[in-house]
């Protein structure tokens, strides 16, 4: 099989990847060592083991750490490919500071790569600042690459171009960015309760509130495809900018983000 022939909304199986690793290393490390989950700084009942608990010691580390960095890498092409399919899509769009809004979402998107690889390579036990500062970029990196990508799309709205599966495109990005925004309000709610209070349960809520985030987070870039469509993976090595086809026009329709 050429290069050619494999599309990009195939290559997401790759981003996918570190789902069910973490899946797994949640599961195992229940399994494992469920008298070890009460283990925190007030020993209180534990139920659900944090993403550092569970991803952070032995062959866990190894498998969580190589399933993120295939999928960063990976990310970094289609990334490119869904930057420049919105690019191209916003070419006879005109509005305010619209070179700029491309701008960040690109770079942003980068910021959240980053975060996730520091906050992965360095885990809470080994080196806490580190871990904890990539875990702050990674998250404030993805609720704002989220705004900003979902105004692009709010401004693709306004050219009234869209086919119905990119409306759903838009409506799923929307519930799933709440999720997100929900999720991470909670992790740190959780956290701050915990960290005062020591209450029973409370820690399990944040491991939760930190899974939901990251298979939320998973999902809305997953939702890029559509845009995409099917561009051949070579494009992104033959062009220096690749070049979309415009989606199918239809009858005007409303649509609130």
């Amino acid at each position: 099989m050429k290069l050619k022939d494999v599309k990009l909304r195939y290559s997401y199986i790759v981003c996918a990847v570190p789902i069910p690793v973490l899946i797994g290393c949640v599961l195992y490390t229940i399994y494992e060592n469920p008298v070890g989950l009460d283990r925190t700084h007030c020993a209180i009942p534990n139920y659900i083991p944090s993403v550092s608990a569970a991803t952070g010691v032995g062959y866990r580390k190894f498998f969580w750490t190589a399933s993120i960095s295939s999928s960063c890498i990976m990310r970094l092409f289609l990334h490119t490919a869904y930057h420049h399919a919105v690019g191209d899509l916003l070419a006879s769009a005109s509005f305010m500071n619209k070179d700029c809004s491309l701008l960040c979402h690109s770079c942003i998107h980068f910021t959240e790569i980053l975060g996730l690889l520091l906050l992965t390579i360095f885990s809470s036990t080994e080196n806490f600042p580190i871990h904890r500062n990539g875990f702050g970029l990674f998250v404030s990196s993805s609720i704002i690459y989220g705004i900003t990508d979902l105004y692009l799309l709010w401004r693709l709205r306004n050219l009234r171009t869209f086919d119905n599966s990119v409306q759903k495109t838009l409506h799923r990005k929307r519930w799933t960015y709440i999720v997100m925004f929900t999720s991470v309000f909670l992790a740190m709610l959780f956290y701050f309760l915990h960290s005062t209070s020591c209450a029973h349960t409370i820690y399990s809520l944040f491991g939760l509130s930190e899974l939901v985030f990251i298979f939320a987070n998973t999902y809305y870039h997953f939702r890029a495809v559509d845009i995409i469509g099917d561009v051949s993976c070579s494009n992104l090595f033959t062009s220096s900018r690749l070049h979309f086809p415009s989606p199918r026009k239809t009858l005007p329709y409303g649509l609130d983000i």
